[in-house]
């Protein structure tokens, strides 16, 4: 058994290539999270509808402990 999202998403792939960042809109609440890095700003967005943010915070805050790395919350 593969790992969901371990295989790919072709489809969602293509919409990526073909409108960016944008096809996520439609896409992402079919996933437990997804995540949009933009490395010319070094950000790294999650896109949820099934966890809080609060949660994701508190999972990730111990990863980075120590690194410099903002953590906040959407306005």
């Amino acid at each position: 058994m593969v790992a969901p999202g371990a295989a790919g998403d072709p489809p969602l792939e293509a919409e990526l290539a073909r409108r960016g960042v944008d096809a996520y809109r439609a896409a992402f609440s079919d996933y437990f999270f997804s995540a949009v890095c933009a490395f010319e700003d070094a950000s790294l967005v999650l896109l949820s509808e099934k966890l809080w943010a609060s949660e994701v915070i508190r999972r990730v805050r111990p990863a980075i402990k120590g690194l410099d790395v903002e953590v906040s919350l959407p306005n």
